[in-house]
């Protein structure tokens, strides 16, 4: 149990670098081609570094479907299977949702603004989850021992 809790962890600061990553991509390929944002998010999502963010390929899905961008990136954000908190979701949501809807300057300031939301969160989460996985390795160790105890 306590494994499964200490790789939870890590496949959330896994999946803030990957975020991380995509929108520092997505910033950069914005500014040099200043392309439509689903155009944008399939030339990225073809990447194999970005192969484990899953909801690039549900945000693409949703937009062949016909749904617009913004929405269609907040839904396939908010239904992602990566074990990202409430307040990641909602980072990465306000990210993606705001471009296409200014001026190319505006959408690659707000942007780096939300590149350097990530990074911070990112800063923050990796402490914590060393502390947290070391404790929650202890604790299942602990438990099985105790149940052992138990059963003896």
């Amino acid at each position: 149990m306590g494994l499964v809790v200490s790789h939870r962890l890590t496949q959330r600061l896994c999946a803030l670098e990957t975020a991380l990553r995509f929108f520092r991509a997505l910033r950069q390929e914005l500014s040099y081609s200043m392309a439509p944002p689903p155009e944008l998010l399939r030339a990225l999502a073809a990447r194999p570094e970005y192969a484990g963010a899953d909801y690039l390929g549900s945000a693409l899905e949703r937009i062949k479907h016909g749904e617009a961008f913004p929405e269609a990136w907040r839904a396939a954000v908010e239904d992602t299977a990566l074990p990202l908190t409430g307040e990641d979701r909602m980072l990465i949501a306000r990210a993606g949702e705001r471009l296409g809807t200014s001026d190319l300057e505006s959408q690659l300031s707000c942007l780096s603004h939300d590149i350097e939301q990530i990074g911070l969160t990112l800063d923050e989460a990796r402490p914590r989850q060393q502390e947290r996985a070391k404790l929650a390795r202890t604790l299942g160790g602990l438990c099985g021992a105790f149940f052992v105890i138990l059963i003896i």
